[in-house]
């Protein structure tokens, strides 16, 4: 029995010198992409992707949109979903989607930080690149919108500058940066080079793109005009001068793809009973879209048939404007 333990004693450190001679052979995976190979355009649906997941669904409608008295709550109580949001009253829930929009927005931007830098680095592709910051300026403007101060000037870095706390940046210097950095990105997209191969709002039409990028300078411009009106002025007539959207085919969207789990998050929310009897238009909404004669209370607003609930999706309701009602709301 003891050679026999002394036989086995050598043998199994026999095999750990013999490991040691390939151990980083033996733990490289052969399968795993290399940045030689791996083509940046594979990230952009995950950047677009996680952007719409940043806006749209519960994310924004459930407090957000409540908070800018868009949507108010029929709860007195505070009983319901929505909890009262239009009065600023919490529910379990409010930090678990805010939480959301950040996540989001701050995956999105890094998805498109890091397809940039490939395709920086592997030449050629400046399209890409541009797109990529157009893309990741979207995403921190998201954030900015919804939080104020956000991580800015260093966020995104932690992979090549080890910095895991980046600091926080003005709301006001953010959109003044983001305005820079977007004037550079959309005036360089190129028509006559070639495109994104793996765009799903475009499928790689640039000269869509170039729209995109104009339409969202001036988004971003109107953000300044009661802080920074010169700025504001300065961008929003470069992003006219450009060329910004000038139909509903210039409008960027992404199918939701249900098959594979991929949800139109918007839809899943309002599709859902409860919500449609749980909140109203406000009264603050609907009274501004009066009292400027908008055309868009026709589309988004419409009062059921006589006899029926809000819920009762499928019967067609009263969408005259002046026969809207508001939801009451405590304003501040």
């Amino acid at each position: 029995m003891k050679k026999r333990l002394i036989l086995l004693s050598i043998l199994a450190g026999s095999l750990q010198f013999s490991c040691t001679d390939k151990f980083d052979e033996l733990n490289t995976d052969p399968n795993q992409a290399s940045e030689a190979i791996f083509n940046p355009n594979l990230l952009l649906p995950s950047a677009q992707w996680k952007y719409v997941e940043s806006i749209s669904g519960y994310n924004p409608m459930l407090f957000q949109s409540m908070w800018i008295q868009a949507y108010a709550s029929t709860s007195t109580g505070g009983a319901n979903y929505y909890t009262n949001g239009d009065k600023y009253v919490l529910s379990n829930n409010t930090y678990s989607y805010l939480d959301r929009v950040w996540n989001n927005a701050y995956n999105a931007a890094s998805f498109a930080y890091e397809m940039g830098q490939l395709a920086k680095r592997k030449g050629s592709m400046s399209n890409l690149e541009n797109i990529g910051t157009i893309m990741q300026i979207q995403s921190l403007a998201t954030a900015a919108d919804v939080f104020g101060d956000i991580p800015y000037k260093e966020a995104l870095q932690g992979k090549t500058t080890g910095i895991t706390r980046p600091a926080y940046d003005t709301q006001q210097s953010v959109y003044q940066d983001l305005l820079t950095r977007l004037e550079a990105a959309t005036v360089a997209l190129n028509t006559s080079q070639t495109g994104p191969t793996n765009d799903a709002f475009y499928g790689g039409d640039v000269a869509k793109w170039k729209r995109y990028g104009y339409s969202l300078m001036l988004k971003l411009a109107m953000r300044l005009t009661k802080v920074d009106p010169t700025t504001a002025k300065t961008y929003a007539e470069k992003a006219a001068a450009g060329g910004t959207f000038t139909s509903v085919s210039d409008d960027a969207y992404l199918k939701a793809d249900l098959t594979n789990g991929y949800t139109n998050a918007n839809a899943s929310a309002l599709a859902t009973a409860a919500d449609l009897y749980q909140l109203r238009w406000s009264k603050t909404m609907i009274d501004y879209l009066k009292a400027n004669s908008d055309p868009r209370l026709t589309k988004i607003a419409e009062v059921p048939a006589a006899g029926l609930q809000a819920n009762q999706a499928a019967t067609a309701g009263d969408s005259t404007f002046a026969n809207q009602l508001v939801c009451l709301t405590v304003t501040t």
